[in-house]
């Protein structure tokens, strides 16, 4: 997958589709893995919200990387939230989490491939799920923004473009 979005072969299939069904399909997916490490996931968003314009496929795997980083990353009694809000320009995303947070130097590597934090919990990981995640958003025209602070939490942010219809813009 990374290798196809380095060498710009992924084929990106545009579509219109509402945003919060895909946010609570993947949150009900990983409704298992969050019980079983004794994290609770929430969802924070209207039911009005316009439709954005992405591939659902692509964006689904960079939430599944996101909310499973954050899963992976937060102790037994925290929570992993997943916001939509609207903005000007498209709906604005973000995967929050009260976990172990992210060194501040390490977050200017977190997206790079096959890096993975010295202090971090890796269970198994490669180090390219963040590398891949950044690749899709950016596929999106969009990009993807970290806030962390350690022992305190992350915040993943990025922005989806509402969807305009033909008959709207006549």
């Amino acid at each position: 997958e990374l290798a196809n979005l380095d060498a710009l072969q992924m084929e990106v299939h545009f579509e219109p589709f509402h945003l919060g069904e895909l946010v609570q399909d993947i949150a009900k997916k990983f409704q298992f893995l969050a019980e079983k490490k004794k994290v609770s996931i929430e969802t924070n968003f209207s039911e009005s919200l316009p439709f954005v314009f992405a591939d659902i496929g692509l964006i689904e795997g960079a939430l599944q990387n996101l909310i499973d980083n954050a899963i992976q990353h937060t102790q037994a009694g925290g929570t992993v939230s997943i916001f939509l809000t609207p903005e000007k320009a498209g709906i604005k995303l973000q995967v929050r989490d009260n976990g172990c947070g992210i060194a501040r130097d390490d977050i200017p590597y977190i997206f790079d491939r096959f890096y993975r934090a010295k202090d971090g919990n890796h269970s198994g990981s490669t180090g390219l799920g963040l590398a891949i995640t950044k690749g899709i958003i950016e596929l999106h025209g969009s990009r993807i923004e970290v806030e962390s602070v350690l022992n305190a939490g992350t915040t993943f942010t990025f922005l989806l473009p509402y969807y305009k219809s033909e008959s709207a813009t006549q």
